[in-house]
């Protein structure tokens, strides 16, 4: 074998464990949903979003806001997004949040995360979750409401969900 011949091998092999590597290192891609819903104001819009390949941890996001709102200001408006962490064996979840969001954990691998903000229009709620190495993948639903500017009153809870079905 040629000495150019077992550098070219050497080569590709080279480049195939950083590509492994690399795909191991952190998130490769995402997963997500967007939906809105027309209301007398504005449009009210509902993001989900989470990695979709992860070694030990996940990072996700979750999003309320008011569009095309005409200048209009939401009294408060809402995010609630819960992460669930779906396998087997799931001893706990951790999770980050903003410091200025509430959490709940109604069971061992779920958690709420809830931020409501008040004269605003857009309120994000985003973190990372330690799934662990039994876990076959994350999901997250996000909920957003809010009560209109001025007398337009409320908005019932709009979800979108991110995950597997």
């Amino acid at each position: 074998m040629s000495i150019t011949s077992k550098l070219a091998k050497a080569g590709a092999a080279g480049a195939l464990a950083v590509g492994i590597a690399a795909s191991v290192a952190g998130p490769a891609s995402a997963t997500g949903g967007e939906s809105s819903w027309s209301v007398g104001y504005g449009s009210f819009t509902v993001k989900s979003w989470h990695c979709t390949f992860y070694v030990n941890d996940c990072d996700w996001r979750g999003e309320t806001m008011l569009l095309n709102n005409g200048g209009r200001i939401m009294e408060w408006i809402q995010n609630a997004s819960t992460v669930v962490v779906h396998g087997v064996s799931i001893s706990r979840l951790d999770i980050s949040k903003s410091p200025s969001a509430s959490i709940t954990f109604p069971a061992v691998s779920t958690a709420t995360v809830t931020w409501r903000k008040y004269v605003a229009n857009n309120v994000n709620n985003s973190g990372n979750v330690y799934a662990g190495y039994f876990s076959t993948y994350v999901s997250l639903n996000s909920c957003g409401t809010g009560n209109g500017p001025g007398g337009y009153g409320l908005v019932s809870s709009k979800c979108v969900y991110a995950g597997a079905a």
